[in-house]
């Protein structure tokens, strides 16, 4: 890989899984321009429950290091489990499988991917001030 890819590759890597990355790379001209095909995907949304709340009396530099510390490990469960990232709306997760490359039972991975947000986001709030542990995740 030369190093104008291994760049690319670097900056993509945070919220792109590797295979997507790969193929990316492999055929360029295939994302050049917009447009799409018609495929089935797995649609996976993640909110905070709670959180629109307590970020009312949060200063907005705690805000954004508790939602970047969320962030991080939410997305990378995204990615572990065959899932494309697609955007932050507030605290709220947007991701699918699917697409671009093809993936088996993207169904069943959206919901492992889910079921293990779950269990992570319980863990991330061990560490957190008792004003932060009323929050809870909501995958759906």
């Amino acid at each position: 890989m030369d190093l104008r890819n291994r760049l690319i590759s670097g900056m993509l890597h945070r919220y792109v899984n590797s295979r997507v990355i790969e193929q990316i790379l492999a055929n360029p001209d295939k994302y050049s321009e917009l447009g799409g095909d018609r495929q089935e995907v797995a649609a996976f949304f993640c909110d905070i429950r709670g959180f629109t709340a307590l970020s009312e009396n949060m200063k907005a530099p705690e805000l954004i290091e508790l939602l970047n510390s969320i962030y991080k490990v939410l997305t990378r469960i995204v990615l572990r489990n065959k899932g494309t990232f697609d955007k932050y709306m507030g605290d709220c997760i947007m991701a699918f499988w699917g697409a671009p490359t093809d993936t088996e039972d993207e169904t069943l991975w959206a919901i492992w991917a889910a079921l293990e947000m779950q269990k992570a986001f319980e863990d991330l709030k061990q560490g957190w001030p008792p004003e932060l542990q009323k929050l809870g995740s909501a995958s759906g």
